[in-house]
């Protein structure tokens, strides 16, 4: 059976471990537990079918959303817990800018099929701080990280599958390149500072968010929310609102300015004063181009890297990994979008 080493156990690197397994491949993970935060562990795992200011379909969107479903639904009953919700997300519309573009995109021959007209009407309606106009996006999801890595961790143990050590990425190469058919590198930010991978087109963003409690029972849980920041339901009674989008930053720490905008991005929508749990910060691994990082290292055999996944790395993790590992595994060629070798000409 062949072997494959993924370093990193974030969204990348589990998806991809679980992915190779289902394939027949023995698949490990090295990672060592770092305190502190990583984009992984303060994504929401928001899946939002349309995105920007004209609200266009999110990059392959129906490709991606049934295979992510279905990939996220399969893995949370192999590990017993719950992975995945759908949602609605409700868009408030309060400039005639606003209004006209979802009108606009509602009326053209190839709007998102996820859309529904705005009205009045929202789940949040008696907390709203206006009358907003508010824009349905049906084929909305989260996905649940906070249980799913943990969950995932526990498994790979349980299988003598992980490896948690602290290693350079050479002493990695070194190490285990004679057991291993591929090492893939799957460490994020990480990666845009290490000796392998920096020389590519990393554009790194910072993120802010935080975690709220509020004690009534009687916030919608079925509704996402989003204007300028997005509240997400998690367990009852708490809520992540975020992010923050900062593409200049000193370090990877939550600052009083992040937690000021993200404040005043809820009280923007809602009329509520719920507790603060948290206030969290993260480098995400943000590509120039927006698409995902993935192929083999020019000059070092067997190396490897499956990254770059950004803010959608819930929608986008399940089918891409599932082409990387038809690459590795039967030599069917990256798609250009998405391969390393894309900016060689640049």
């Amino acid at each position: 059976m062949k072997k494959a080493l993924i370093v990193g156990q974030g969204i990348a690197g589990t998806v991809l471990a679980h992915t190779l397994l289902m394939q027949g491949i023995d698949a490990w993970v090295l990672d060592y537990p770092v305190p502190g935060e990583t984009a992984s562990r303060v994504a929401a795992g928001i899946i939002n079918p349309v995105t920007g200011k004209r609200f266009v379909p999110s990059w392959m969107y129906d490709t991606l959303f049934p295979f992510a479903r279905q990939f996220y639904l399969n893995l949370g009953t192999q590990l017993k817990v719950s992975i995945w919700t759908d949602f609605i997300l409700e868009r408030l519309l309060n400039s005639p800018e606003e209004i006209n573009n979802w009108s606009v995109r509602m009326e053209a021959a190839n709007h998102p099929s996820t859309l529904d007209n705005a009205s009045p009407q929202s789940a949040w309606k008696q907390w709203l701080t206006s009358d907003f106009f508010v824009g349905m996006v049906q084929g909305a999801a989260r996905v649940h990280f906070e249980v799913l890595l943990p969950a995932y961790r526990a498994h790979l143990h349980a299988r003598q599958r992980l490896i948690e050590t602290q290693l350079t990425e050479q002493e990695i190469v070194s190490l285990y390149k004679k057991d291993f058919e591929w090492i893939v590198f799957c460490v994020g930010a990480k990666a845009a500072q290490g000796e392998l991978f920096s020389h590519l087109p990393w554009n790194l963003t910072k993120g802010e968010a935080l975690v709220l409690h509020h004690a009534s029972e009687t916030f919608p849980t079925h509704a996402l929310l989003k204007k300028n920041m997005l509240l997400a339901p998690m367990q009852p009674g708490y809520f992540w609102l975020g992010s923050t989008n900062a593409w200049s930053y000193t370090d990877e720490f939550p600052t009083e300015a992040g937690k000021k905008t993200l404040w005043h991005g809820l009280e923007e929508m809602l009329q509520w004063k719920p507790a603060m749990v948290s206030h969290r910060a993260a480098i995400r691994p943000t590509v120039k181009d927006r698409r995902p990082f993935m192929g083999a290292h020019p000059t070092v055999h067997k190396v490897f890297i499956f990254n770059g996944l950004g803010t959608k790395a819930a929608l986008l993790a399940p089918y891409w990994a599932q082409h990387f590992s038809h690459y590795l595994i039967h030599g069917v060629p990256l798609s250009k979008e998405v391969d390393i070798h894309r900016f060689e000409k640049e």
